[in-house]
């Protein structure tokens, strides 16, 4: 059986350079509710550089592992967004969770880490389209259209099984 693993020494972990912190900053999405903290992103991509450079600290010596990560940066507050009617009905209601400006961040910088060792190390099976840059259910309608031209070529039946995930 084939266990594909990250090598030794690759971490997850690690400072972040402050040019790339806010790059990171500058992805945050704007005219969006703030979680316990009231911080909205807005507040940070326009903050003076002593502030983003405080928050950059923050979030680097939670990334080099210096501090435990405070319970309160845990928390998120769920709320329920509205989606279609009627609204009496709870499915047409969508939960989120809004979370801390700081925990944004650094879910931000882990999951990129994560992303990266991922996509080098293969580690997840070509056919995982979902979530992954540079591919999506694109190239599985065109996989599955070449598969029915084969088929169609070869003379030969194609059984398809389309399974759909409500709100995956």
């Amino acid at each position: 059986m084939d266990y594909r693993k990250v090598p030794d020494g690759e971490k997850l972990a690690g400072e972040v350079a402050f040019e790339v912190f806010m790059k990171y900053i500058g992805r945050i999405k704007e005219r969006k509710a703030a979680g316990s903290d009231r911080f909205h992103a807005e507040f940070l991509k326009h903050a003076d550089e002593s502030v983003q450079r405080f928050i950059h600290r923050m979030v680097n010596s939670i990334l080099k592992q210096e501090v435990q990560i405070d319970e309160c940066f845990l928390v998120g507050e769920i709320r329920l967004l509205f989606k279609k009617e009627p609204s009496a009905n709870l499915r047409n209601w969508r939960p989120i969770c809004l979370l801390q400006m700081v925990y944004k961040l650094v879910s931000m910088i882990l999951n990129d880490r994560l992303t990266t060792l991922t996509e080098r190390f293969h580690l997840l099976e070509d056919s995982q389209e979902g979530f992954r840059k540079v591919r999506g259910t694109g190239r599985q309608a065109q996989s599955l259209v070449w598969m029915f031209k084969r088929a169609a070529r070869q003379g030969s039946k194609l059984y398809c099984i389309m399974t759909d995930f409500v709100s995956a």
